[in-house]
């Protein structure tokens, strides 16, 4: 096995041996389609992966969602098995299945960990070598209370190596540079430190600072880092950047980073958040996941709600103007994905859905604009489409055409006026209810 050798102290006590480095992060995975969610309900997660999970499934298959329809329509799941980022594939899988036109029989590859794994255990990853870093282990117990604690108790690393008489502290999967810097920067090397770093080595460098407790230590370095950085710009939308800018802004304590960063996650993520094996605490991913899901949940309950209520005739002035709006408002929401084979709504984790584009589609619902004859002319009320009666005499689409003639929406109803309700202002307290966007976390919360 060949090693390599970085001497940050030549007369240093403690051999600092990096085991397995890491350059790269997990795979960014793209979002949920829109209407992800209703492949995941169609079918269980198991078939779905079922194909080509042969290896995966000696350790014990995944639980499945069962559908049950209650009285009133509603899908509800009776298993609340939790649904993470990894259950995302397998609904994007079904998505892709579903518009796919050529149904093969063509081997799907394998999930992301068993390649992982597969990698894990080739020649080329038992090759690779140790880095040791010769670090002095008063620097290490001065600038990191992980280490001060270490040193403090009775284990291997405490004890010189019998070989060569240093302390030997083993460390895993860091980035060779990053960690090289972090141990420049604790060894007063500042000649060594870089002034301006790119986000991605920000990130790897924060991993190693949380993990190792040096936030103070590197402060100054760190602040000049994510001036810097701001200078360049930052992202304005949900991606892998903005998670990598949640982390950094965690560990560093950027309060206002913090707040916007994690304001675009809650507004624009269509699914679980992914975190990169970054070191974002469970607490923050859950209230941010948490947040998204009640947030739509609550447009979607509303949306419903307002549908059984115009399907049973209790909102609407009239049958003609209820069926108009209920006609507008189903229409709108099979458009905008919140419904599917007018029973099955969306359910958690709301895969494909994002707050601010599903708040986007209902504040774009419309019901077209109609007229109808009053009480008074000739006629009698008369029909919402039609000149005669909507069931009797004439036609509901006759005696008068629809758009013809004596149209309901032609000029020559003289005893017609537009009609004044309409979807938009009934959609409109289901938006105020939840407002037009979420704010971000704060910081001082966790």
């Amino acid at each position: 096995m060949s090693v390599v050798l970085h001497e940050i102290d030549p007369e240093g006590d403690t051999l600092l041996i990096l085991k397995d480095p890491v350059a790269e992060f997990t795979t960014w995975d793209e979002e949920p389609e829109a209407g992800a969610w209703i492949a995941l309900y169609r079918r269980p997660i198991d078939d779905a992966a079922e194909k080509g999970t042969s290896k995966k499934s000696k350790k014990g298959k995944k639980k499945s969602l069962t559908i049950t329809w209650s009285d009133d329509e509603t899908a509800e799941t009776q298993d609340t098995s939790i649904i993470t980022a990894e259950t995302v594939g397998a609904a994007q899988d079904n998505v892709t299945e579903q518009n796919s036109a050529d149904d093969t029989n063509t081997e799907p590859l394998l999930p992301q960990s068993d390649l992982d794994r597969e990698e894990a255990d080739s020649p080329v990853d038992k090759i690779r070598p140790e880095i040791h870093y010769r670090v002095s282990s008063g620097q290490l117990k001065l600038t990191s209370e992980y280490f001060r604690n270490m040193f403090k108790g009775k284990y291997r690393e405490t004890s010189p190596n019998a070989d060569d008489g240093l302390h030997h502290i083993e460390a895993f999967n860091w980035d060779p540079d990053a960690l090289l810097t972090i141990l420049n920067i604790i060894h007063a090397r500042a000649n060594l430190v870089p002034r301006a770093v790119e986000l991605t080595m920000l990130a790897k460098l924060a991993q190693i600072v949380d993990y190792y407790k040096l936030k103070d230590a590197v402060s100054r370095d760190s602040e000049k880092w994510i001036y810097k950085l701001k200078k360049t710009g930052v992202p304005t939308n949900y991606c892998q950047e903005s998670v990598m800018w949640i982390c950094i802004s965690w560990v560093f304590a950027e309060v206002k980073m913090f707040e916007k960063m994690t304001a675009l996650a809650l507004n624009q993520s269509r699914g679980p958040i992914q975190t990169l094996n970054l070191p974002i605490p469970p607490r923050i991913i859950e209230s941010i996941d948490g947040r998204r899901q009640n947030s739509i949940k609550a447009m979607i309950d509303g949306l419903h709600n307002l549908l059984a209520e115009l399907r049973d005739g209790k909102r609407g002035c009239s049958f003609a103007c209820g069926s108009m709006l209920l006609g507008s408002l189903m229409k709108s929401m099979h458009s905008n994905n919140l419904l599917s084979d007018l029973s099955l709504r969306p359910q958690t984790p709301f895969l494909g859905l994002s707050f601010e584009g599903t708040a986007a589609g209902i504040r774009l619902m419309q019901s077209p604009p109609w007229n109808e004859r009053r009480s008074g002319y000739e006629g009698g009320f008369g029909s919402a489409f039609g000149g005669g009666s909507a069931f009797g005499g004439g036609s509901a689409f006759g005696g008068g055409s629809a758009f013809g003639g004596g149209s309901a929406f032609g000029s020559n109803n003289h005893g017609s006026q537009w009609h004044d309700c309409n979807l938009e202002d009934l959609v409109k307290p289901i938006l105020n209810s939840v407002g037009l966007t979420m704010t971000g976390l704060k910081l001082e919360h966790f």
